[in-house]
């Protein structure tokens, strides 16, 4: 099946009405994007009668679910090759993972006969900035999920670049975060990592997300008996690398 081309498609579409909006409230969206404004909230609203078979397919699931064994983190900055360390990783039979359907939808998982059909269409074969295969089965950090989850989440800066560090202190330092915020935040995150052992029929998540790095605290407040993996590269050899992917990626994602 030939690829359809829609640069007006943003990750967006997965997130549901409350965390859409939150996620745009208040901010300055140039004109011309718009467009993708609009049509994100069309998707959001055809299927928003899906997303809530998948709340209450997960309800009592979530509730009575435990965790088989502590999660393993993969942290380091972006570049240092912690998704080809995340490959490697989840090709071990008892992983569980955060998968690529799952960092745009993980408000549907029950859909994804359709929604993953509708994603594979529109996704391209290789990642903007590295060239590097994409599929919706793959592991993907987990930060992108939350992000459709909830407006407290530090990739919301892709959108609004011009705010990052607002993004940052927030919601990696969480400075300055309200209460309810930072319940949330936990609570959906918790959610996430449940889903995501449940969907991939996993015993060890192995998660991997660079924003975690800044996070250790509190992924330890969460999970005490968690194992840390932590990956580096040649500075020099990141920063370049991380100045071309985000050069190359920002701009497909920017509202601003």
């Amino acid at each position: 099946m030939a690829k359809l081309k829609l640069p007006f498609i943003s990750p967006l579409i997965g997130a549901n009405f409350r965390t859409f909006f939150r996620v745009l409230a208040k901010r300055k969206i140039r004109p011309k994007r718009w467009l993708h404004i609009v049509l994100s909230f069309i998707i959001i609203l055809l299927s928003t009668p899906f997303r809530l078979f998948d709340f209450f397919y997960f309800r009592h699931r979530l509730k009575n679910y435990t965790l088989k064994s502590p999660p393993v983190f993969i942290i380091g900055h972006w570049r240092s090759g912690t998704t080809f360390l995340h490959n490697i990783l989840c090709k071990n039979k008892k992983a569980a993972y955060v998968t690529t359907y799952h960092s745009v939808f993980p408000n549907y998982l029950k859909i994804k006969p359709v929604a993953g059909r509708f994603m594979r269409w529109v996704m391209p074969e290789h990642r903007p900035g590295d060239n590097i295969k994409m599929n919706i089965d793959y592991p993907q950090e987990e930060e992108y999920a939350l992000g459709n989850m909830t407006p407290y989440a530090f990739y919301h800066f892709f959108y609004f670049p011009l705010d990052y560090k607002e993004y940052f202190e927030k919601f990696v330092r969480f400075n300055n975060i309200t209460p309810e915020a930072d319940s949330e935040f936990v609570k959906k995150y918790t959610t996430l990592v449940k889903k995501a052992c449940i969907d991939t029929k996993g015993e060890v998540p192995i998660l991997k997300n660079p924003v975690n790095t800044g996070r250790i605290k509190l992924l330890l407040q969460l999970y005490p008996n968690a194992k840390f993996i932590h990956i580096v590269r040649n500075p020099v050899a990141v920063y370049c690398s991380a100045k071309k992917f985000f050069a190359a990626v920002i701009p497909t994602l920017s509202f601003q």
